[in-house]
């Protein structure tokens, strides 16, 4: 008959047996863990982020009397830098955006009908376009909470006041819609995606956005946004938020020049953003945009004529990519 296994034989056993086990057992409960995030903003004080903005848009119109069909496609670029000054009481932040750059190009069935770039020369004695100019190197400051929300900004007046120093009242009004008080709280609301309290793997959360467009009032969006995962990007492994959303607007309260009005109709979008959990900052944003403005205006010819309508279908490419890490200057 065979001999049993001893005490020590049997104890050396279940040791190899434990041991893995233990370690699956870890193993199991790091990657439960790493199922749960918390997505929340870093801002080390001293730090700079610079980030690049493109927008690629398209639209279609057929002006009134005319036979032939208008295609517009306009290209914007926009560079600029926040930097962590302090920290809060609250554990929020103060920050400070500057405005590093400003580029756009407008094409007309492919003819060039207007450009301007704020590093050329050109724009600043330009006295239609050299008001844009002047936003280079202006500074705002962010007081944020520590949700990253930004609970107040101190320099927009300024910065208005400056910018529209000279120039026509069509661009103090275009500035105005680029560049009021909810507009640039918007660009520095990073918080906009994130859904305050950890989340998990296909969680979805909503979160809606308003931004006054000036002459065509305020633009909404409602947008779900779900953790979809682990994802690449570069070097990074960063937690890839999906977003799916409507947009619509509500007419300004006054019309805008030459008494027109515009709103936006059958509006959606989708977008991604990879976000370094580790560094709590967003590296990349991907969005995409379709909508339809309708846009009427009274009649030049006369307040007895029928007003003018167009409808103008658009589609909107927009990116924004952490472009420059560095040091408070």
């Amino acid at each position: 008959r065979a001999a049993r296994p001893s005490l020590c034989e049997n104890h050396a056993s279940m040791k190899t047996i434990r041991i893995p086990a233990l370690l699956l057992t870890f193993l199991t409960v790091a990657a439960h863990a790493q199922d749960t995030v918390d997505l929340k903003l870093k801002w080390p004080v001293g730090i700079r982020l610079v980030y690049r903005t493109e927008m690629k848009q398209n639209t279609e119109m057929q002006p009134p009397g005319s036979p032939q069909k208008m295609k517009q496609e306009t290209n914007m670029t926009q560079e600029f830098a926040i930097t962590s000054l302090k920290e809060r009481d609250n554990g929020g932040r103060e920050l400070e955006m500057e405005i590093l750059s400003q580029k756009m190009e407008m094409k007309v069935n492919g003819n060039a009908m207007m450009t301007f770039d704020t590093k050329s020369p050109e724009t600043s004695s330009n006295p239609s376009l050299g008001a844009l100019s002047k936003l280079v190197g202006v500074k705002l400051k962010y007081f944020t909470n520590a949700d990253g929300s930004v609970e107040k900004m101190e320099g927009v007046d300024a910065l208005l006041s400056s910018a529209g120093a000279g120039a026509t009242p069509q661009v103090s009004e275009m500035i105005k819609s680029m560049l009021g008080d909810k507009k640039m709280n918007q660009l520095a609301s990073f918080s906009n995606q994130l859904p305050g309290k950890p989340v998990k793997i296909g969680e979805i959360w909503d979160k809606d956005v308003e931004l006054p467009m000036g002459p065509m009032g305020t633009f909404t969006i409602k947008q779900k946004i779900k953790f979809a995962g682990w994802d690449k990007h570069g070097s990074d492994n960063c937690a890839l938020l999906e977003t799916t959303g409507g947009m619509s607007s509500k007419p300004a309260d006054k019309p805008g020049p030459m008494g027109m009005s515009m709103t936006f109709e059958s509006g959606k979008m989708t977008g991604k953003t990879w976000f370094d959990v580790t560094q709590g900052r967003a590296l990349e944003t991907q969005v995409h945009q379709e909508f339809t403005i309708k846009m009427e205006m009274p009649n030049p010819q006369g307040a007895d004529k029928e007003g003018i309508k167009m409808s103008m279908p658009m589609v909107q490419d927009i990116s924004m990519k952490l472009a420059e890490v560095g040091k408070a200057k």
